[in-house]
């Protein structure tokens, strides 16, 4: 059990950390300027690591790490990202949470 709270611990914080940059493109007010330059650093940031595979797998097409080019493509594929990361971690939490107290039911 405690080796399955410090491996959730450690995904946590990289959920933590990912969830942080993906939601400052979320809910903020202010000029399409500033939603730009906020869009284009999570694009630095993450695009190459994990936004390129995700749009790959969706057949996205015609989007790059450039978001100038293509900003509402880019700020929806961000939004989705950052939804279904919220989810997986949840949905992968909760089965290794049941997958260890069925270890002390049983």
């Amino acid at each position: 059990l405690l080796q399955f709270m410090l491996q959730y611990a450690h995904k946590y914080k990289q959920a933590v950390i990912v969830r942080k940059a993906l939601s400052r493109i979320i809910l903020t007010g202010g000029g399409w300027h500033f939603k730009m330059n906020q869009l284009t650093t999570i694009y630095c940031c993450f695009y190459n690591g994990f936004i390129a595979a995700v749009q790959g797998l969706l057949g996205w097409k015609g989007l790059k790490e450039e978001v100038a080019e293509c900003f509402q493509i880019a700020a929806s594929l961000a939004k989705l990202v950052y939804q279904e990361l919220g989810r997986t971690y949840h949905e992968e939490f909760m089965f290794e949470l049941t997958d260890a107290c069925s270890c002390f039911i049983s």
